[in-house]
């Protein structure tokens, strides 16, 4: 682990530190950010509810539940995020619910734009993209991989819209929607997939 992921440890929140946080930010109509307008606001309102509503929804993928509690390694999550984020508040329940499944994984959060230093180290293509978990190994100290900022099928949407020239808000509608049939399957096994990974490289 390098020394400023290490450094940020301790600014970082636990999931229930993290969804008061947002709790109290709603209450107080505002966000995060150094320019917290409205639409940032309410952005972070609606994704407030859809995280309580995921909360309740989410159910765990049955052999990743028992892949989750048959690790071996011991792991820290780190995850950039930011309250109003659209793809953040898909992952986080699903994250958390993942980590509170596995005896070995503890998960944390951290803000993004509060930590641009630390962002900047964890890109995707070029790019702050959000939510970014890095996966630290316990034991070794060493990030042993990374998964973000949506999963590939989600990313390909995107990816194909941008090529496409359709606007922003067309796309993002239809990101919505794949969620809408997903679930967090693809976000369970894909961060499975990383976990594999991790726990098949020799000591």
């Amino acid at each position: 682990m390098d020394a400023l992921l290490k450094a940020k440890l301790p600014l970082t929140m636990s999931v229930p530190e993290y969804r008061a946080f947002v709790d109290k930010l709603v209450a107080e109509e505002t966000t995060t950010g150094d320019h917290p307008g409205p639409e940032l606001v309410s952005f972070t309102k609606l994704n407030n509810r859809r995280m309580s509503r995921l909360d309740r929804t989410n159910k765990l993928v049955p052999e990743v539940r028992t892949a989750l509690q048959r690790l071996q390694g011991h792991y820290l999550w780190v995850v950039i995020t930011e309250p109003w984020c659209g793809d953040a508040a898909q992952a986080i329940p699903a994250l958390a619910k993942m980590a509170e499944a596995a005896p070995n994984v503890e998960m944390r959060l951290i803000l993004r734009d509060e930590h641009p230093d630390l962002m900047d180290q964890y890109l995707t293509n070029g790019n702050r993209s959000i939510p970014k978990l890095i996966c630290i190994d316990r034991d070794t100290e060493e990030v042993v991989g990374t998964w973000g900022s949506r999963p590939a099928e989600a990313q390909q949407i995107v990816i194909d819209a941008k090529a496409a020239g359709v606007p922003k808000e067309e796309f993002l509608r239809q990101v919505q929607m794949w969620y809408n049939r997903n679930g967090s399957v693809a976000i369970q096994h894909e961060v499975m997939a990383l976990l594999n990974a991790a726990e098949a490289v020799p000591a």
